[in-house]
């Protein structure tokens, strides 16, 4: 017979037990569709006006609204004189779930020397835009479309292309479906199906058996869909990508184990264009782009936009604010990763599956 001990000692590790599978489901959950929010400075988004070498350039900031009533924080990167007199080709960048904006810091250089401008933004439920979830590129196309629609209407603009890393990969995979204007296409590790990335980051964040992934998932599934509306996990660009024709660069690090290589790799096999491409490269999901890797992707855009650019020199090194009492924006965007943030954030520490 079971003394009073022993079963005293069970009773107590139960509440234990379930309170650690409690905590792991709602970090779960999180993780998905309301990872930490970076709430960056004024300061780490850079100064308003700027030099690359001897060419100066400005940021203009304006806000959108998308379908849902969201107001999206947005900026506008180009040169600080005759922007007016010729209008030039832009790339919007699309940043990552637990990201914003300041993400495109690190690609200015690579493209505003060029002739090409720059437009970031925070999606809705990121950054400083309004909304209180991401839909890992359910949503996100909208938000898209909304600040292309600004754009093609601002006189600043000829051609544009998409530039998405992680979540933003996926939106702009699913983007360029509605608007066949689109130029070219680069998406930094997107991933295939959200199923399996769901499955690998459940098991890896919490060491779980295959069998109880799998009732934790149908849990998640239910508790997202409640919150969004909708059924998230049907966001599977592999079940579109066959239908894609704009040109496109995928790339994937080789250490990442957030969104590994075949994601990229069944999406490029699948892809219905031609005109594709699939670069590996160095560092993890989460680490800065190399310089190579930038300058491959400038000189993906200056063939598809027929920009008559030698890059053979390389790209320029100095950066440095015209306002001198300004940080320059390199230098505040040197000490964050691409992805996420490095500071404290609105919501939790938790880990981003993206």
């Amino acid at each position: 017979m079971e003394s009073k001990a022993n079963k005293n000692s069970k009773e107590a590790k139960m509440p234990s037990f379930l309170t650690r599978i409690g905590a792991a489901y709602d970090s779960l959950w999180k993780a998905f569709i309301r990872p930490p929010r970076d709430l960056y400075t004024q300061e780490e988004l850079g100064p308003v006006t700027f030099r690359i070498n001897d060419e100066a350039f400005i940021r203009k900031d304006f806000q959108v609204t998308n379908i849902r009533g969201n107001r999206l924080e947005c900026s506008l990167f180009g040169p600080l004189e005759n922007w007016r007199v010729e209008e030039r080709p832009c790339v919007v960048y699309l940043h990552g779930s637990s990201s914003s904006r300041v993400e495109a810091l690190s690609v200015l250089r690579s493209l505003l020397p060029i002739g090409i401008i720059v437009c970031a933004f925070d999606f809705a439920g990121t950054g400083h835009s309004e909304g209180d979830y991401v839909s890992l590129g359910v949503n996100e196309p909208d938000d898209v479309e909304a600040v292309i629609n600004h754009l093609r209407t601002s006189g600043k603009v000829t051609n544009i292309a998409l530039w998405g890393r992680s979540m933003g990969a996926v939106a702009a995979i699913r983007y360029q479906l509605r608007d066949p204007c689109i130029f070219a296409v680069v998406a930094d590790s997107p991933f295939a199906s959200l199923t399996q990335l769901a499955e690998d980051f459940a098991q890896r964040q919490l060491g779980l058996s295959k069998s109880l992934i799998s009732f934790f998932l149908k849990c998640l599934r239910r508790s997202i869909k409640k919150r969004l509306g909708f059924d998230v996990f049907e966001n599977n660009p592999i079940d579109v990508v066959h239908e894609c024709e704009t040109p496109i660069l995928f790339a994937v690090a080789l250490g990442d184990d957030v969104t590994p290589k075949f994601h990229a790799e069944t999406l490029f096999k699948r892809y219905g264009g031609d005109n594709k491409g699939l670069m590996y490269i160095d560092g993890d999901h989460n680490s800065r782009r190399a310089t190579n890797f930038k300058a491959a992707v400038a000189s993906f855009f200056v063939k598809r936009f027929k920009l008559h650019k030698d890059l053979s020199s390389g790209f320029p090194s100095r950066v440095h604010s015209i306002d001198q009492e300004t940080p320059q924006f390199g230098a505040v965007a040197s000490k964050r990763s691409t992805s996420t943030s490095n500071r404290e954030t609105e919501d939790s520490n938790e880990e981003s599956p993206i």
